[in-house]
């Protein structure tokens, strides 16, 4: 993975962990959040490509995580939804699903919204303990 100077086509910066990467990534507040085929997801800073953390889950992870107050939401192969705080990748929470989840969460007014790879649609409130972070 690597980022490149649009207007320049130099190489800013590049991490080379031998995972590949098919997700979908997300930009907030000068990280970017990516998972990868191995099962990371991955807390990167976009201005020097440093690593800040990563949360490890059992299968991998193609869909784009959300950030909502100051939570970051994420979807694995692995049938669960997982919820970790977004400055120190601390998992906090995580859910699984009936089956393959096969769309990035959603996330509207503390709840949770997402659907799976047999048309089942989950509508989850955000567990209390996370609501006041």
């Amino acid at each position: 993975m690597c980022a490149i100077d649009i207007l320049t086509d130099k190489e800013l910066w590049a991490i080379q962990n031998g995972r590949g990467s098919r997700c979908y990534p997300l930009i907030y507040d000068d990280k970017l959040y990516i998972g990868d085929d191995e099962g990371y997801l991955n807390a990167i800073d976009i201005k020097t490509g440093k690593v800040e953390w990563e949360i490890k889950t059992r299968d991998s992870i193609l869909l784009a995580p959300v950030v909502y107050n100051n939570l970051i939401y994420f979807v694995s192969k692995d049938h669960y939804l997982y919820i970790a705080d977004r400055e120190t990748g601390r998992l906090l929470w995580k859910w699984r699903a009936f089956d393959e989840i096969s769309t990035s969460p959603v996330v509207i007014n503390d709840k949770i919204y997402f659907g799976d790879s047999e048309g089942v649609f989950y509508a989850l409130n955000i567990p209390e303990s996370l609501k006041s972070r």
